[in-house]
């Protein structure tokens, strides 16, 4: 799985910083406006999660609107998941076939992660 490693390290270069993922199989990369991304190797799949603060007074809308952009009937091109953690923060995932992960896949991940981000706090 050295291409994994090659394209993770790859992107968080491009993004700024040092990663050796082939060390840990995880790297945590915070970004100013599109939040919080954790990349890990989970069960041979490469899981992007994204993570971003709700505003307390339109959580439950947001909650809403992560279910139906991530419902499988939208058709991404990964699964695409959503969550909370803990009370105030909303996570999306895309998970990527360790054999399809490249780091042009990687960028079209995060990049789907951030418009629905955007689109769930788009009021």
């Amino acid at each position: 799985m050295d291409w994994i490693n090659s394209a993770v390290d790859e992107f968080c270069r491009i993004s700024g910083a040092v990663s050796d993922f082939s060390a840990s199989a995880i790297v945590q990369l915070s970004f100013e406006q599109r939040g919080l991304l954790n990349i890990e190797v989970v069960q041979e799949h490469l899981v992007l999660f994204l993570i971003r603060d709700l505003d307390w007074h339109h959580r439950s809308e947001a909650q809403v609107k992560a279910l139906s952009l991530c419902h499988i009937g939208q058709g991404w091109p990964y699964l695409v998941r959503s969550g909370m953690l803990g009370q105030e923060s909303l996570v999306l995932s895309a998970t990527i076939p360790a054999t399809d992960v490249t780091l042009s896949m990687i960028e079209q991940a995060f990049g789907l992660l951030s418009r629905l981000h955007d689109e769930i706090e788009a009021r």
